[in-house]
C-alpha cells in the first residue's frame, strides 16, 4: 500500500493513510502486522531515496492521514517512530503532525468553540450541517463523522445534537426551493454518523421523530443507504441489532408495505458468510440502463424537463454502487443517449454529451478507479459500434475537455490495460494515438515552463 502511491498524487496517500486506519479497525490488519509492513517501507527508504527525494515527506503524509483518522490512532505514534532510525524520527514526526488530516483540524477547531450553552452547542449543529449540503458528498461524510466524534469527545450533547438537527428537519421546505435533494444530503451527514466507528444507531429514533411523517421514511432509506455505503453492511447489521429497533419504532406502520420490509430483511438476519452466487451473463457484462438513457435525452425534449438532480437521484435509487460495472453501465447509458444512429452513420450528438456530463462529474467525483471505468466504458461503446472513425478520440476529448477523466486515468488505461478488456483496446488506442501525443507534449511544455520559472 505504501510503495503503491509514493510517487502518486497527495490525495492517493491521504487515501492509503485512511485505508490502514478502516483495515485495523475492520480487524483487517492486525496492529503488529502494521507496524512489521511499516518497518519494510523504512528499511527501505534509503534505497526509495535515490529516486524519491521527498520520501520522508510522502511516508510523513501517508502516516499523518492514518493518524488524523476519524478513530483515534495516536497511540501508534510511538512505536511508529520507535521503527525509524533516530536521524529521521524528528523529522518524520513533523511532518506526520504537518499531514494530520482535515478531520483531526476540524475537531481541534471545533473543541475551541467548546461552551456549556445549549443553544450554541445547537446552533454549532445547524451551521455544520447548513455549510456541506451544497458541498462534494466527501465533505458531508466528513461531518457526519465530525458530529461522531463531537459527541464521544462530550464537545457537544446528545441533546443539543438533536437540537440542532430538528433546526436543520425546520428549515428543510425553505432549503428545498434551491436544494431538491435536501433530504437525500440531510440523509448523507446522517448515514455517515451512523455508520461512524462508534456506534449511534440508538439515535437513530429520536433523529426520525424529529422528521415530519411524510419525509421520515424516505429520509431513513437515504440514512441507511449511505450508513452501509460508508461502513459495512455487516456493521449496520449489527448496530441495528444491537440496538433492538424493528421498523415499527421507527416508521409509522402505515408506511411500510411490503416492498419496504422486504428491503430491510437483512437488518435481522443472522449474520452468515455467504458463497456468492453464480451471476448471470447480463450481469457479468456493462450495459445500459433504458430508463437512464431517456432520462440523459430528455435534454433536447421540449415536453418534459428532467433536471440533473432528478437524473443522480435516480441514479442512486436504481443502481447499485457495489456493482462491479455500476460506473460503466452509467457511463454507457450516457453514451446510448449521445448516439445518433442513421445507419450506415453513427455519430455522437455533441449538445447532449456537454449538458450531461455535469451528471458523470458529480458521479465520478474525480476518483481515479472511477474515471477509469468510464475509459473502459467508452471502449466498450465504440467497439460495440464496431469503431466508427474518429469516435472514441471525440469522446476522449469530452471526457478531458469537461474534466470528467484525468490524464492520469487515460494514461493508466493506455499503459496497463486491464488483460479481461483487451476486445477493442488496441483498435481505440490506434484512433486515439493523437489523442495521447497532444496530452505527452501539453505535458511537456508544462513542465518545460515550470523549470523556466524555476530558472
Amino acid at each position: 500500500l505504501f510503495t503503491n502511491v509514493l510517487e502518486a498524487k497527495p490525495r492517493a496517500r491521504k487515501a492509503v493513510g485512511h485505508l490502514l486506519d478502516a483495515a485495523l479497525n475492520e480487524d483487517i490488519l492486525s496492529t503488529e502486522a502494521f507496524l512489521s509492513g511499516f518497518k519494510m517501507i523504512v528499511e527501505a527508504a534509503p534505497d526509495y531515496a535515490i529516486d524519491i527525494l521527498l520520501i520522508w515527506q510522502y511516508i510523513g503524509e501517508i502516516i499523518g492521514a492514518f493518524i488524523g483518522a476519524p478513530t483515534s490512532n495516536m497511540s501508534l505514534l510511538k512505536p511508529i517512530l520507535e521503527c525509524v532510525p533516530d536521524d529521521k524520527s524528528k523529522q518524520l514526526f513533523q511532518f506526520i503532525m504537518q499531514y494530520a488530516t482535515e478531520f483531526s483540524e476540524a475537531l481541534e477547531d471545533l473543541a475551541t468553540f467548546r461552551t456549556s450553552s445549549f443553544d450554541q452547542q445547537a446552533i454549532i449543529v445547524r451551521e455544520l450541517f447548513t455549510n456541506v449540503l451544497e458541498a462534494k458528498p466527501r465533505a458531508r461524510k466528513a461531518v457526519g463523522h465530525l458530529l461522531d466524534a463531537a459527541l464521544n469527545e462530550d464537545i457537544l450533547s446528545t441533546e443539543a445534537f438533536l437540537s440542532g438537527f430538528k433546526m436543520i428537519v425546520e428549515a428543510a421546505p425553505d432549503y428545498a426551493v434551491d436544494i431538491p435533494l435536501i433530504w437525500q444530503y440531510i440523509g448523507e451527514i446522517i448515514g455517515a454518523f451512523i455508520g461512524a466507528p462508534t456506534s449511534n444507531m440508538s439515535l437513530l429514533k429520536p433523529i426520525l421523530e424529529c422528521v415530519p411523517e411524510d419525509k421520515s421514511k424516505q429520509l431513513f432509506q437515504f440514512i441507511m443507504r449511505y450508513a452501509t455505503e460508508f461502513s459495512s453492511r455487516s456493521r449496520i447489521q449489527n448496530f441495528w441489532q444491537s440496538s433492538g429497533f424493528t421498523l415499527n419504532d421507527l416508521i409509522k406502520s402505515d408506511l411500510i408495505d411490503s416492498s419496504f420490509s422486504n428491503e430491510y430483511d437483512w437488518l435481522f438476519d443472522t449474520p452468515e458468510v455467504e458463497s456468492p452466487a453464480p451471476q448471470s451473463k447480463e450481469s457479468n457484462s456493462p450495459r445500459a440502463d433504458p430508463q437512464l438513457v431517456k432520462l440523459f435525452k430528455s435534454v433536447n425534449d421540449q415536453s418534459t424537463t428532467v433536471t440533473d438532480p432528478e437524473i443522480i437521484t435516480y441514479i442512486r435509487e436504481h443502481m447499485d454502487p457495489n456493482e462491479k460495472f455500476y460506473i460503466r453501465n452509467i457511463v454507457l447509458s450516457y453514451l446510448e443517449a449521445c448516439l445518433i444512429n442513421r445507419d450506415p452513420h453513427k455519430k455522437i450528438q455533441e449538445d447532449i454529451a456537454k449538458k450531461r456530463m455535469t451528471i458523470l462529474n458529480a458521479i465520478i467525483e474525480h476518483k481515479p478507479e472511477a474515471e477509469i471505468q468510464a475509459v473502459y466504458a467508452i471502449q466498450n461503446f465504440v467497439n460495440k459500434l464496431e469503431h466508427p472513425p474518429k469516435m472514441a478520440r471525440l469522446l476522449f476529448d469530452i471526457f478531458y475537455d469537461e474534466e470528467c477523466v484525468s490524464e492520469d486515468a487515460f494514461f493508466e488505461w493506455l499503459k496497463h490495460p486491464d488483460q479481461s478488456e483487451t476486445e477493442g483496446h488496441a483498435v481505440v488506442e490506434m484512433s486515439t494515438k493523437d489523442f495521447f501525443t497532444w496530452l505527452q507534449q501539453a505535458e511537456t511544455e508544462v513542465e518545460e515552463g515550470e523549470e523556466e520559472e524555476g530558472n
